[in-house]
């Protein structure tokens, strides 16, 4: 077995300056959403299902747009239907399955929510920047993520 190719003095301090930062602004997320009454996951349902069409989405579909698997998908759906932020319907004309279409109630706690994330986001993140700095960060994201899954869009 080879020696790993260790970071060096100026990928080092990169790299764990990126790990803290995601960190910190991760934990600030999570305080902002459970003030407004949510979860991060059950946020990170609502977004696509309160964007997505007014048939709603099958469960399948959700996990695929936020790359879960389909157990952790399941479980909250039954979670988040006990509080009211979803409800469960035949899917029209098939039969095979169901889809989830996020209630008022939902639609409401998503709007309140997004309301201050958004808030949250600006200020930590998005305006410590530069417009150049917003290009080239967004240029960089999108080749890691490429780099992970190159499957998923660009």
């Amino acid at each position: 077995m080879s020696d790993p190719n260790w970071l060096n003095e100026t990928e080092a301090p990169m790299w764990r300056g990126q790990v803290d930062m995601w960190r910190r602004i991760d934990r600030e997320i999570d305080v902002q959403l459970a003030g407004a009454g949510l979860s991060r996951a059950e946020f990170e349902l609502l977004g696509p299902l309160s964007e997505g069409p007014e048939e709603g989405i099958r469960p399948k579909e959700l996990g695929g747009i936020v790359g879960w698997d389909t157990s952790r998908v399941a479980h909250l759906l039954r979670r988040m239907e006990k509080r009211g932020l979803i409800e469960r319907y035949d899917c029209d004309g098939d039969g095979r399955g169901t889809v989830v279409r996020v209630t008022v109630v939902g639609r409401q706690l998503m709007k309140d929510a997004a309301a201050g994330h958004l808030t949250l986001v600006r200020r930590l993140f998005v305006d410590q920047l530069t417009d150049h700095e917003v290009e080239v960060l967004t240029r960089i994201s999108r080749r890691i993520r490429h780099e992970i899954d190159p499957t998923k869009p660009r």
